[in-house]
C-alpha cells in the first residue's frame, strides 16, 4: 500500500491501546454472558425488547424515532453477537425457541 491509499488508515484513525484494551474487555465479557444459560437467556430477551426484527414504523415519527433508536442499539449487539460467537447465537436462538420465547415475549424464561 502506498501513502496515497484510501484503504490505508491514518495515524488520527488506528485506535489506540486504552480503545483496543476497552474493545477486548467488552468482547471478552460477552463471550462470557454467550457462555452462560443464563447470559443467552438475558441477551435474547434484550433483543426482543430491541425490536431486533421489528419493523419499526408508525404513523407518529417519533414513535417511529423513538423505536429506531432502540432497534439500532439491538441491532449492535447482534451484530457483536455474531462477530464474536455466531454458533452461541443459534445455540442462544434454539434455547430461546424451544422454552417458547420469541423475540417479543416480554418475559425471560
Amino acid at each position: 500500500m502506498t501513502a496515497d491509499d484510501p484503504l490505508q488508515l491514518r495515524p488520527e484513525q488506528t485506535p489506540d491501546k486504552e480503545e483496543k484494551a476497552a474493545e477486548d474487555r467488552r468482547i471478552t465479557a460477552l463471550r462470557d454472558l454467550l457462555g452462560t444459560d443464563a447470559g443467552r437467556t438475558y441477551l435474547w430477551w434484550v433483543l426482543g425488547q430491541a425490536g431486533v426484527m421489528d419493523n419499526s414504523f408508525d404513523r407518529d415519527p417519533h414513535v417511529t424515532s423513538f423505536k429506531e433508536g432502540r432497534r439500532a442499539l439491538g441491532s449492535k449487539i447482534l451484530a457483536d453477537i455474531l462477530r464474536v460467537a455466531p454458533g452461541r447465537y443459534i445455540e442462544m436462538m434454539k434455547e430461546g425457541y424451544d422454552a417458547g420465547s420469541g423475540y417479543n415475549d416480554d418475559d425471560p424464561k
